[in-house]
């Protein structure tokens, strides 16, 4: 039986991240918001093309380094690694507060949030994207919800550097019959 995306929520399972935002090529995350690495991708994609064609005509500049914090934010809440003892994690608040303070200043927060509130006209450029970008704006703008973890230390951060979840360890060991 194969398992619905909802099922794989929130279950370490190993990830092939290997496009723009991810910090490794391999290893052990969860789902969120039924992402999945290529709705994900799709999503990075979106969203640098989103800022790049609309962002002259806002007046939005964002900084390359910038651009980079975002697209590492949007894979790590889409597709958050597991800690070494192979649990889901999720954004730490002060963490998403560091981007906000140093990537949203200059009236970008607000230009963001009306941007995903155009409706119609942003979800036929964002497409099958437009969920998977909303819910991280969302998140990106109030440092609240279900990708903010409510731990100040069991959380992903830049500076959360744990070694990563090792199913192999974790899983019961098997016994071969002689």
């Amino acid at each position: 039986t194969t398992k619905t995306p909802e099922e794989d929520n929130g279950k370490c399972q190993e990830i092939t991240c290997d496009f723009e935002g991810c910090k490794d090529t391999k290893y052990y995350g969860t789902l969120e918001y039924g992402a999945s690495p290529k709705s994900t991708k799709a999503a990075v994609e979106k969203f640098t093309s989103l800022i790049q064609m609309a962002g002259p005509l806002l007046g939005l500049s964002i900084s390359n380094e910038c651009m980079g914090d975002f697209q590492t934010d949007l894979v790590e809440t889409m597709l958050p690694r597991c800690s070494e003892k192979c649990e889901a994690l999720k954004s730490c608040k002060s963490a998403c507060e560091d981007i906000q303070t140093k990537c949203l200043g200059n009236g970008l927060k607000g230009q963001l949030e009306m941007a995903m509130g155009f409706g119609s006209m942003v979800d036929s450029y964002l497409g099958t994207s437009a969920p998977v970008i909303k819910a991280w704006v969302k998140k990106l703008t109030t440092c609240s919800g279900s990708s903010i973890s409510t731990s100040s230390n069991e959380c992903l951060s830049p500076t959360y550097k744990a070694p990563q979840c090792d199913m192999t360890v974790t899983a019961t060991p098997t016994t071969k019959a002689p």
